[in-house]
């Protein structure tokens, strides 16, 4: 499991250790394939050679997240592995280019209205019954914490966890959060919080009411679907999208029969992979108002064009807020960020790109929280 494996890897520390010192034995025998130092490979990607297996100071995702660098870059994290290989040919077809863009979004047309409509089709919501429980309740200084669950209409159960301010009037404005990569890669070994993530505490303490599902495929639900190749990848990614389209109606659904939340005042917070490979739940969901995304673009996965966010971008048109680093090797600015700003739907007062001098993270806590908060106090009212 590739949770499993990056948890046993040197992760999130002060520095490398020595190879084999951690039990982070990878499948084919070798260790450290994850974590330690991120791994240059001869292929090419453009000018960049590829990266991979995230290092000792990258966060753990990063094992499963593939980009490149430039060829000189000399980070403390960087490093690689000699390998020996017996057959010339076989080290001519191994080390030809590969591309981590194979699109180009500048250029890209989405889809026209009668094909996207085909698209929205097989992403329509179907309510159903929500058999609402609540699984525990929890009060801290400053939020109550609530464990809810409910059913998605599919046959399963969808847990979220709501961090409700202590102080303040209700009813309160919602933020929905959609996570990133990490969520969907580790297993199912995982406490429900009590306290909100890292980074998320703000929208709590400014009076509104953080709202954290546990999506098909993520943490407690997880399963192998963000790790297949293939026919099998996209025919189970295509069905995963069905699946948190009709997750995230179940869930609005819910919302708005909560006495203390105001259903006219919901916003949406992506952060990555949920403002990126997740942007179609946005343009499906009119009942957002209003939508924060954090290290945004468009994404290097190769997806069908029915769940694909090239041809939903137009269709977003809530305003949007984009919070992204200059420097970002995944959603590089002017290949990833610049062109989903551009085609957002959203009318041109309502949306806006901030860009740090940051890459895939460490954006700077305090300006990302004035942004967030009072793009929320324009466009959903003060808390």
């Amino acid at each position: 499991m590739p949770g499993q494996l990056a948890a046993a890897s040197n992760f999130g520390g002060s520095g490398t250790v020595a190879v084999s010192t951690s039990t982070a034995l990878g499948p084919q025998g070798a260790y450290d394939m994850a974590g330690n130092v991120r791994e240059w490979c001869w292929n090419q990607s453009g000018p960049n050679r590829w990266m991979l297996g995230g290092s000792w100071n990258d966060v753990s995702y990063m094992s499963a997240v593939p980009y490149t660098l430039p060829p000189l870059d000399r980070a403390a994290g960087n490093g690689f592995r000699i390998a020996r290989y017996s057959e010339k040919e076989r080290v001519a077809e191994l080390t030809k280019p590969v591309e981590l863009f194979r699109r180009d979004f500048r250029n890209l047309k989405p889809a026209n209205d009668e094909v996207f409509d085909v698209y929205k089709r097989h992403l329509a919501f179907v309510p159903a019954p929500l058999n609402v429980r609540v699984d525990e309740s929890v009060s801290r200084s400053d939020w109550r914490v609530e464990r809810v669950s409910f059913d998605t209409g599919f046959g399963e159960r969808m847990p979220i966890t709501l961090f409700i301010p202590s102080g303040g009037k209700p009813p309160y404005q919602a933020v929905v959060g959609f996570p990133g990569l990490g969520a969907f890669l580790n297993g199912p070994e995982r406490k429900p919080p009590v306290d909100p993530p890292a980074g998320l505490d703000y929208f709590v303490r400014s009076g509104r009411v953080l709202v954290l599902p546990v999506y098909k495929g993520s943490f407690e639900r997880y399963d192998d679907f963000i790790t297949q190749t293939g026919d099998r990848y996209l025919q189970t990614f295509r069905q995963r999208m069905h699946d948190w389209r009709q997750e995230t109606g179940q869930l609005l659904d819910y919302l708005s029969t909560r006495p203390d939340v105001r259903r006219d005042q919901i916003a949406y917070f992506g952060a990555s992979f949920g403002a990126s490979t997740a942007l179609p739940l946005l343009a499906m969901e009119p009942r957002y108002k209003a939508a924060v995304l954090q290290l945004a673009g468009f994404t290097y996965r190769q997806l069908p064009p029915e769940i694909d966010a090239i041809n939903f971008a137009p269709r977003i048109t809530m305003p949007v807020l984009m919070l992204d680093g200059r420097f970002d090797h995944l959603f590089p600015l002017e290949l990833s960020q610049k062109p989903l700003y551009e085609l957002l739907g959203s009318p041109a007062g309502q949306k806006r790109h901030v860009i740090y001098d940051a890459g895939h993270g460490g954006l700077p806590r305090g300006q990302v929280i004035q942004e967030a908060l009072t793009w929320l106090d324009t466009y959903l009212g003060p808390p």
